[in-house]
């Protein structure tokens, strides 16, 4: 879990027990100034968005440090996913856009761009993959969710503004469930959407 007022993630085993914590203030390796955003890979590894400090760090299942996406234009990365294939998808919540490395963290492709029509977005925050891995993104600022295929395409959106069944007020979180339902975090509504 990220803990950004305290700058460190902690890990927690399936029954809710404590396991570890690491990260520290700052803006070297390891430290954090907002840390948002987390996915882990097949093998354990974790990769932690920080937001204010605009990077994307890589740690080990023990969270000792490895590396970074060395990806130098990310303004506000919060939400970060991965497929099965390995590759990471990172909101770019102030540029905008959803950015995808390859598992080595190298740079694919930029999906989406700013706007309010289909495929385009307004401060993406949360972002989440399916079984057949198209790419869910709250869409916050729009009010929206968007989906997008494995290779960027706008699949579609739903939702609006408002405070109704279906509608949301800058929705941030969303997760897929192994059902295959979207739960969405409403923020401002102060509650969780389930949707499918």
């Amino acid at each position: 879990i990220t803990d950004a007022g305290n700058y460190r993630v902690q890990k927690f085993d399936s029954d809710g027990n404590h396991v570890s914590s690491f990260g520290t203030q700052g803006t070297g390796n390891g430290q954090f100034s907002s840390p948002f955003g987390i996915a882990v890979d097949e093998i354990g590894n974790m990769y932690v968005s920080d937001a204010n400090n605009n990077t994307v760090q890589k740690f080990s299942t023990n969270g000792s440090y490895i590396g970074r996406l060395y990806y130098t234009d990310f303004n506000t990365p919060r939400g970060v996913a991965m497929d099965a294939a390995g590759n990471i998808y990172v909101a770019d919540e102030t540029n905008d856009r959803i950015q995808k490395f390859n598992s080595a963290g190298i740079y694919i492709a930029t999906i989406g761009s700013v706007g309010s029509g289909n495929g385009q977005l307004n401060g993406p925050n949360g972002i989440a993959m399916d079984a057949a891995g198209n790419i869910y993104v709250t869409d916050t600022l729009n009010h929206r969710i968007q989906s997008f295929n494995s290779t960027g395409v706008f699949v579609n959106s739903f939702g609006s503004s408002g405070s109704g069944d279906g509608q949301f007020t800058n929705p941030l979180g969303i997760a897929i469930a192994a059902d295959g339902k979207i739960l969405v975090v409403d923020t401002l509504n102060h509650r969780v959407q389930i949707v499918g």
